[in-house]
């Protein structure tokens, strides 16, 4: 492990937040001078205090905000997202890094991540962070929003498996209504993984102007299983930073300036490689709402991000040891979108239309392979396109939406030249039958939507031997994924159920997403000895696959006492040769139930998640039970206690290649000022 290059990371992150804190503080002494108007964020108000399901939404949607990140005291993504439907999170063991698969999808872009509006488009085929792997700090989060299924048209091409939004904290979130600065700290330890500590400050200046920053530690120790056996090189040294910028332009303009940078170091589970990878995501983000005019409702983002590792050769029987080998992608892109609120007749309209588009640049690099690129071949790819979207309300019981969306791309490198372009069509009908009663809160919808993925720069691109045993063979003439997607689904929103204060929300929905010419590894020839690989492979079209399931999200909140419930079981089928695919992971329910009590200083309760594995696979099914507790013992201090794995049960989640963590026990102090 480089404990030189993490020192050094640290004191250039306590440095520079050292710097910000003495701005900051200097802004606050100009701030007492200045008049303060509050702005308050949008949010989404769903479930249980605006989280869980996007019950308004015609679409398999969910939300997970702040009060389930301090539930689950989350400390990776897949804590974050453990209990959404039809959402699993592929981590290995010592990599800080994330893989999304919605729906039995994923990789090489067919789950759209974005963070701020940027997208994360990192690959690498090989030990570590893999295709479709992306960093993010949990402790930055404001909410991510997740959207299932090819229906997010209006988000950016690829999407064939949905979109996974995170937005993370801004000043006027943080800050109460009646506050000019405030400043929190975090203290964390885990008895099976080592410690975390954070600190948040922000301030706001005047009623057009605030900051925010955030810095966050973590020591990560290698853990044990459930078995007490030490999984080795599961443990990390982790240096996050956030710096955020809220500036109201007019009463009608705004503009959020951001910036994230993570540095990360571990080693493979394999111990073959030491990992050294620096991200960075800068965004700026305007937005326009004319308070006169209903058909203006701009926003223009634009974004760069960045992610360069290092991996340095551990093995000492390699011929490259002490050598580093590198991968690193920048991508650029932006997006313009506006809403237009206008009537025709009876029939009222919001017109969605923009467009949107990025540029990926690989440029890779490996000793083992003559300083050329090896598995990860370096190239560019350009990806842009259009969309418009109508949606039609007919009084308060029809809502129709309509959309189109036109994707064009074109890839470049190793001397292949592909392009192509597609029309996706969307549609969805929504009807409310009943009013008035019991009833009056339900809405079932259909929608038949199309989506479409171009070819990553390693499906298209790849080729290298892999010692001996087998050759990676390129192929310029892969042809792009289409998606079609079939979903019925119902939402349910009733207030004042049993008692004068509570309310149940439920989503449910079924669907049937054909993927014609999916992308796929194949290997060609006679599987030979002693490992019994076939001798050449190549990533191919298979002339469809299909993925179908059914998906069920729940929550009831009482005030003293809530529950909630989700569940998604699924099966994908290649039928090309009528076999499983192997991308979906195991079908799941989870389980909530809590309490508040002492005026809602006390919040506590368990969670129960329950597996059960695909057939056909190696897997096994797997029960966990989470406890979590916190306490304010007064305002601005809070203590919480989180259990996971309470009866130390052994296990391979999806996605993993190592067991997951025994029991743990995690303290968690935070402490918050403000003024």
């Amino acid at each position: 492990m480089n404990t030189h290059a993490i020192r050094l990371a640290m004191f250039r992150a306590g440095t520079a937040m050292t710097a910000v804190c003495l701005f900051t503080a200097a802004l606050a002494q100009e701030s007492l001078q200045k008049p303060i108007v509050t702005t308050l964020d949008e949010i989404t108000v769903t479930a249980s205090k605006g989280e869980g399901a996007a019950i308004n939404e015609m679409a398999s949607i969910s939300v997970v905000g702040e009060q389930t990140k301090e539930e689950t005291g989350a400390n990776t993504v897949r804590d974050l997202l453990r209990g959404v439907p039809g959402a699993s999170v592929a981590m290995t063991p010592g990599d800080t890094a994330a893989s999304i698969n919605l729906r039995g999808l994923e990789g090489f872009g067919r789950v759209v991540v974005t963070v701020d509006g940027a997208r994360q488009n990192y690959q690498q085929s090989s030990h570590g962070l893999t295709s479709g792997s992306f960093i993010f700090e949990p402790e930055f989060l404001q909410d991510v929003t997740v959207i299932k299924g090819p229906s997010a048209n209006a988000y950016g091409s690829g999407a064939i498996g949905g979109v996974v939004g995170f937005r993370t904290k801004s000043p006027g979130h943080f800050l109460e209504a009646d506050e000019t600065w405030a400043a929190e700290t975090m203290l964390r330890y885990n008895t099976n993984k080592g410690w975390a500590a954070g600190e948040t400050a922000a301030v706001r200046v005047n009623d057009a102007f605030s900051v925010l920053g955030s810095l966050v530690f973590r020591d990560n120790d290698d853990y044990q299983d459930g078995d007490g056996n030490r999984i080795e090189n599961s443990d990390s040294q982790v240096v996050r930073g956030m710096a955020k910028a809220d500036i109201q332009l007019s009463e009608e303009q705004r503009l959020v300036l951001g910036y994230i940078h993570n540095h990360d170091e571990t080693t493979t589970s394999s111990g073959s490689y030491g990992n050294v990878v620096d991200t960075n995501n800068l965004t700026a983000d305007y937005s326009y709402v004319s308070l006169d005019n209903d058909l203006v409702d701009l926003r223009i983002n634009g974004y760069w991000t960045s992610t360069d590792l290092d991996q340095e050769y551990l093995s000492s029987s390699s011929s490259w040891y002490g050598q580093t080998r590198t991968f690193q992608i920048d991508t650029i892109g932006a997006d313009i979108v506006n809403s237009s609120l206008f009537s025709t007749g009876a029939f009222a309209h919001k017109l969605t239309y923009g467009v949107d588009g990025y540029r990926d640049e690989v440029d890779n690099s490996d000793p083992a392979h003559s300083g050329r690129d090896g598995a990860t071949p370096s190239g560019q790819r350009t990806v842009y396109g259009g969309f418009v979207q109508d949606s039609v309300g007919f009084g308060d019981w029809l809502e129709v939406n309509g959309g189109l969306r036109y994707d064009a791309f074109n890839l470049e490198g190793n001397g292949v030249d592909n392009s192509g372009s597609h029309l996706s069509p969307k549609v969805t009908v929504g009807v409310s039958p009943f009013s008035g009663n019991a009833l009056g809160g339900l809405q079932v919808y259909g929608s038949y939507a199309e989506a479409y993925r171009a070819p990553a720069l390693t499906e298209t691109l790849v080729s290298w031997s892999h010692m001996g045993l087998f050759e990676m063979i390129p192929n310029a003439n892969l042809k792009p994924e289409t998606s079609r997607n079939y979903e019925a689904g119902i939402n349910y929103s009733a207030d004042s159920v049993f008692t004068d204060s509570d309310g149940l929300r439920l989503k449910a929905a079924i669907f049937q997403n054909n993927v014609s010419d999916y992308i796929e590894q194949i290997g060609i020839g006679i599987p030979a000895a002693p490992y019994y690989t076939y001798p050449e492979y190549q990533y191919q079209n298979i002339k469809s696959a299909r993925i179908e399931g059914v998906e069920l999200e729940a929550t009831y909140d009482a005030g003293w006492f809530y529950a909630g419930l989700s569940g998604s079981i699924q099966k994908g089928y290649n039928e090309t040769d009528g076999g499983l695919l192997d991308s979906v992971p195991a079908n799941k329910f989870v389980t909530n139930i809590g309490f508040r009590a002492l005026d809602d200083k006390a919040n506590f309760g368990a969670q129960w998640e329950t597996y059960k594995a695909q057939d056909d696979t190696s897997a096994e099914d797997y029960d966990v039970v989470n406890l979590f507790a916190s306490y304010e013992p007064r305002e601005g201090t809070s203590l919480s206690v989180n259990v996971d794995n309470l009866f130390d049960e052994t296990y391979k989640p999806y996605g993993f290649t190592d067991n997951s963590s025994g029991r743990a026990i995690m303290f968690t102090f935070k402490q918050r000022f403000g003024g």
